[in-house]
Order: structure tokens, then sequence, then C-alpha cells
């Protein structure tokens, strides 16, 4: 009897042990959940999130609390939710997506390419980007007797200021006689970073309802906020059936209000004369350290897809770019034939290419860069 009582006392124990345990760690999990939703990710929790994915991920803030890319990544693996695709991501020392860079042989001539994630290209391989893509044409188009190297030093999620920033880290240091940036339309500002769900929380459906409800409830704030502001009229309450912006205005209107914290902001004045100041402190850098210097806008896949054209951004970029003295290109017409001639979309999303599409884009601006730079003389 007292064996019994024994192992009954022990079993109940052991249960109860148990319990408490996995209490403990739902209530710190839920902490995180909820701390992480009010208030933002901060150093303690980034830490627990690190460990729990056994190891670093591919990008890490710099002291002002803007982000880089980590260094000496080797494949590191990794799932892309805008791809859908794995794709492992390799650096070299400074933090750019290539190879390892050494003295600058007499013979090549070097692009270091700027850019956030449309220039990164974290949803495709290497292979599949545009800077690689421009590489292997110019190669295949000039003399022999040089050799073409794109260094992608892109970055998702900065603006063009933390491009600027990247320029001075260690863009200089590579000797480039040329800088291309691939300005997208969010560029007067960092991105917005939509949260990742993790723990046992993540996988209720509640707990992530109501994540959701608060991140966006605080989004769509900013955007009403924003739009009131900068156009002076209350923010529109209309609604369209899904994808009447294809040939209805007022309805593509909308759109850009909706995304006014993002590729919207460049329907806007404000966005252009934000990153003026960059443009020409880039443009003095180039003088200062004589490599030419290209600006290149990627327009949204509204704009590519929608049956009349809508290029209120790229009419302001060239006004600003021909203020400034920078050669540009806007490949918006180019995707907006290919599109119709294909049939498809060349876009993941709202704004990244397809691998296809990164050719397209490569191919024009290679065009471009042979008539209208130095390239083409060599």
């Amino acid at each position: 009897m007292r064996r019994v009582k024994r192992l009954w006392f022990t079993t109940a124990a052991i249960f109860i042990s148990t319990c408490g345990i996995l209490l403990v760690l739902a209530a710190s999990d839920f902490i995180l959940f909820w701390w992480d939703t009010c208030y933002g990710d901060n150093e303690t929790v980034l830490n627990v999130r690190r460990r729990s994915q056994g190891g670093p991920g591919i990008h890490e803030e710099t002291p002002d609390g803007s982000i880089r890319v980590r260094r000496f990544l080797n494949r590191q693996p990794r799932h892309d939710q805008i791809s859908d695709r794995h794709i492992p991501i390799s650096t070299n020392a400074l933090g750019h997506r290539d190879s390892p860079i050494g003295p600058k042989p007499d013979d090549e001539y070097r692009i270091l390419v700027l850019g956030d994630s449309c220039t990164f290209a974290g949803y495709v391989e290497v292979t599949e980007t545009y800077p690689f893509y421009v590489e292997r044409m110019l190669n295949e188009a000039i003399s022999a007797n040089r050799h073409v190297r794109a260094i992608n030093a892109g970055v998702t999620g900065i603006d063009l200021k933390d491009e600027l920033n990247i320029l001075l880290e260690t863009g200089l240091l590579v000797q480039p006689d040329m800088v291309l940036i691939g300005t997208s339309q969010n560029d007067s500002s960092a991105s917005i970073f939509f949260p990742e769900r993790e723990g046992v929380l993540s996988r209720s459906q509640l707990a992530n309802k109501w994540h959701d409800l608060h991140f966006y409830g605080g989004l769509e704030k900013k955007t009403k906020a924003l739009y009131t502001q900068w156009t002076g009229e209350d923010y529109p309450t209309k609604t369209y059936p899904s994808g009447a912006w294809r040939t209805n205005q007022e309805a593509f209107e909308l759109e850009i209000a909706h995304n006014v914290v993002g590729w919207g902001a460049a329907w806007f004045p404000y966005a252009w004369e934000e990153m003026r100041g960059d443009y020409e402190t880039i443009w003095k850098l180039a003088q200062q350290y004589k490599f030419e210097t290209v600006v290149m806008l990627f327009p949204i896949a509204v704009q590519v897809e929608a049956e009349h054209i809508h290029d209120k951004p790229q009419q302001m970029f060239r006004d600003v770019m021909n203020e400034v003295g920078l050669k540009h290109y806007d490949p918006l017409l180019v995707l907006r034939n290919a599109h119709n001639e294909r049939g498809g979309t060349l876009f993941y999303d709202h704004a990244h290419l397809i691998p296809e599409g990164n050719r397209i884009i490569s191919r024009a601006l290679v065009e471009f860069l042979l008539t209208e730079t130095a390239l083409g003389d060599l």
C-alpha cells in the first residue's frame, strides 16, 4: 500500500512539475509576444529569438538603429516569404552579397550597386539578381581587354540615406568606377518590417489575429495622418472592387492613399525633397572620388500592369536628377511593354521582380550604360 501511495505521489509530483514548467514557458512566451506587439523589439526579445533560431539571421542592427547585412555569411540557410523559396545567402568581409573583393586589377571596371531589397534580392539566387545580370551582359558586350565587376551592396529595408552611409562605410573601399543606385519608391524612409510571430502563440489563430489587428491598426492610423498632412484632404473612404486600379483612375489613386507609408510616398513632392540632399551629397562624392553615378528608379507593379500610364513619381524623379546633375534611367515603359507581351506578371508582389523581370531591366539598363556612360568606350 505504501508503495502505491509513494508511486502515486511521485507521479503526481512529476505531473505537477511538468505542468508548472509548461505554464512558465507559455507565460514567458506570452509576455514576449505581448511586449513585441505593443512596444516592438528590444534587445532582450531579439536575443531570445536568436537563441531560439539556433544562430543569427542575415541582418544586424547598427548603433543608430539602421540595419546592415552580416559579414562572412556562408550560404546562410533561410526561407524567403516573398518568393516562397529557400535561398541561401553568402556575403563577403564588407557585408556585400558578393564574393571576396581583393585589390583592384588594372583591367577591371568596378560598379558598386546600392539599393534596398530590390537590389539585394534575397528572394532569388544571387545569379538571378540584376547586379549579376548587368555584370554578365556588360562583359559579353565590351572589349576582351577589360573586365566588369558589379558588386551587390544592397540591404533589405534601408532608405537612400542608408545607401549613402554604405557608400561611405564600405563602398568607397572597393574603388568604384561607377556607383549604380537602384532607387525604390519608398526610399525617402526606411521600409516597414511586418513582424514574424514565433514561439507557442504563433500557432494560435486568436493570438495572431489580435497581433495583426494591433499592428495594422497602428499602420492605418499613421497612413491616414500622413495622407491628410501631405494633401490637406480627408483620407478617402470610397471602396472599389479588387483590381479596379487596372482601369479606373480613382481606384488607382486610392491604392496610392493606402500605401502612402511606403511606395505611395513617391507620388508626393515631400519624398523627393527628402532625398534631394542625399543625391546632392552623392554627386559631390562622385566628383571627389572620380566615379560616375547612375540612378535607376524601380516602378511598382500597379504602374506596370495598369491599363493607363501613371508616372508621376518618374516625372519628379527626372526633375530631381536633372537638377542635381545625375545620370538616370527609368525602366517603366520597358517593363510595361514586356508585361503586355508576356501576358503575366513580372512581380512576386507589389515591388519585387521575378528573375525574368530582373533580366528585362538589366538588358535595357546595359543598353543605357553603353550609350550614356564611359562604359561605351571600353
